[in-house]
């Protein structure tokens, strides 16, 4: 079951992603910050296959992610990011798990 970091500071967009992922079968670490997002990883140490992270916030964390454990596959978001927007990011994150078992 691939994690997936998902950082979003709308909590009702955060969890409803995080509701449509699991049902696709991803494992979904949630975190309102990047700041939030590294505390709860140094707790739980597990790997993160993706993250999903309003564009202003990927840059340090996707490159404190890879050093720490190389590949990383990354879904840059919105701030303002809609619903609509959202389904798109849980059918990405499904196309790039499926693509990658066909690889």
């Amino acid at each position: 079951m691939p994690n997936v970091l998902f950082i979003h500071d709308n909590l009702g967009l955060q969890a409803w992603v995080a509701d449509a992922l699991a049902r696709e079968g991803f494992a979904v670490i949630p975190a309102k910050t990047p700041m939030d997002a590294l505390r709860l990883l140094a707790r739980l140490r597990s790997p993160v296959d993706l993250l999903i992270a309003p564009a202003n916030d990927v840059g340090r964390l996707a490159n404190a992610l890879r050093q720490s454990q190389g590949y990383l596959r990354i879904i840059s978001v919105t701030p303002e990011a809609e619903m609509m927007e959202a389904a798109e990011w849980v059918r990405a994150a499904r196309r790039s798990f499926s693509m990658a078992a066909h690889a």
